[in-house]
């Protein structure tokens, strides 16, 4: 089976965009009317009676199987207008739907009965990755001028929704090749973006996306690893952990300090691609769960990325 994805863009936002609007001032609208010590201190209570408007008047179709009633609610002020956006069931949206359907039933067929031996194997399911190619999934994730879908953030959050109900591993996949390209879509140079975005949105090439250091995760300020600048190179040495896709991966984002005084904002992004001098993979790291997925340490000792222009090779 074949995705068929030359959807109709301009209409599609159209729709979206309308029922967003509607959603929205009906939100307003409610919460203006209601009572404030009963509704009006509730935000969540009020989108949720925004989406029964909605639903009512048939703007929003609900499965009977899956009804928002029966759905955790998230926390205040957080999730409703995600929900509604993301969760393609309760979109009257052709495009979203059908694409839904075209993943979901491709999932279960080709990807659902593999799901508990990649994870029992711990190998990286190089089956999946060429499904994926084949059937130009990777290029929900990027833009026309890449060679994508250009089709946006919904659908592909709905492809990764449906690949994830029935292996993990398999929307990690499609998850990283969005996480680990966009360093690359948001500040690399045209240059540098003709150079490695089609790659990426035909899935040639995976990517990875290197931050987390022994000492430092989400308090990225204290990682060690540094880029000295040299010339027209830039030299890295240091180290990363836990960095998925590692081993599979041809090009690596990878996160290093340009100047260790200046907190945050001395941080720079570099692609270093995986057969570089200087860079190579550590240890193996053992996973409880999601095991199909690589993950290994990377090590950098006097890598050399060329600088351009002044700046790194993807900044």
């Amino acid at each position: 089976m074949e995705l068929e994805l030359g959807f109709d863009r301009a209409a599609y936002w159209a729709r979206s965009g309308d029922l967003l609007q509607e959603f929205e001032l009906l939100s307003a609208k409610v919460g203006a009317e209601a009572d404030r010590d009963v509704l009006g201190r509730d935000a969540v209570v009020v989108r949720d009676r925004a989406v029964q408007l909605l639903v009512a008047a048939g703007r929003i179709v609900v499965d009977p199987r899956e009804r928002l009633r029966d759905r955790p609610r998230p926390r205040r002020g957080h999730g409703l207008r995600r929900r509604v956006l993301v969760e393609a069931d309760h979109l009257r949206d052709v495009d979203a739907r059908e694409l839904r359907d075209l993943v979901r039933t491709l999932t279960r067929e080709r990807i659902a009965p593999r799901a508990a031996e990649i994870d029992a194997s711990h190998e990286f399911p190089w089956d999946v990755v060429e499904l994926f190619r084949e059937q130009g999934i990777f290029g929900l994730l990027f833009d026309e001028e890449a060679g994508g879908t250009g089709t946006g953030t919904l659908l592909a959050l709905v492809a990764i929704e449906e690949v994830s109900k029935v292996c993990a591993t398999s929307g990690v996949i499609l998850a990283v090749q969005e996480l680990g390209s966009l360093g690359i879509k948001l500040a690399a140079t045209d240059e540098q973006k003709a150079r490695w975005l089609p790659q990426l949105a035909s899935g040639e090439w995976l990517p990875a996306y290197a931050l987390t250091e022994p000492g430092s995760g989400s308090d990225s300020a204290a990682m060690r690893t540094e880029a000295r600048r040299e010339g027209d190179e830039y030299v890295l040495n240091g180290g990363k952990r836990f960095i998925t896709n590692a081993g599979v991966a041809s090009l690596y984002v990878v996160f290093a300090k340009t100047d260790p005084e200046a907190g945050h904002a001395g941080i720079s992004a570099f692609v270093v691609e995986a057969d570089t001098p200087g860079f190579r993979l550590g240890s193996k790291e053992r996973k409880m769960g999601i095991r199909g997925t690589t993950g290994y340490e990377l090590v950098f000792e006097d890598a050399r990325v060329p600088a351009c222009d002044g700046h790194t090779d993807a900044t």
